[in-house]
């Protein structure tokens, strides 16, 4: 997969609109989800205890889901704060381009493999 030309004007624009960045409201979408989530599982769980009925498979798949779920926000958070996503491609420095790069390019050659088969 090559690199896409990208147009003069949407690169100005880009840079002149560096400072557009929501990393205030992509994560509280995301932690405010969470908090979803955690709330229905502990209760969940609470309820089985209630009712005196041990935790199933199901429960535990739910539990392992929850905990990878936070998980994956705590990461997905790092990445907007400390990497700049949600940030204009171009306003990124170069070093937070190539960090971004290295992640992006082999999760891309393995999407598009596992699209092939």
């Amino acid at each position: 997969m090559g690199e896409v030309a990208v147009p003069q004007q949407e690169i100005a624009y880009q840079k002149a609109h560096a400072s557009d960045f929501n990393a205030a409201g992509l994560s509280a979408f995301c932690i405010a989800g969470e908090i979803v989530v955690v709330v229905a599982v502990l209760l969940r769980v609470y309820s089985r205890k209630i009712a005196r009925i041990p935790l199933q498979a199901d429960d535990f798949t739910l539990i392992v889901a929850m905990v990878l779920s936070v998980a994956g926000v705590i990461l997905f958070d790092v990445r907007v704060h400390r990497w700049g996503m949600g940030r204009h491609w171009y306003s990124l420095s170069t070093a937070t381009q190539i960090k971004y790069k290295k992640v992006l390019i082999p999760l891309r050659h393995a999407q598009a493999k596992t699209e092939c088969e």
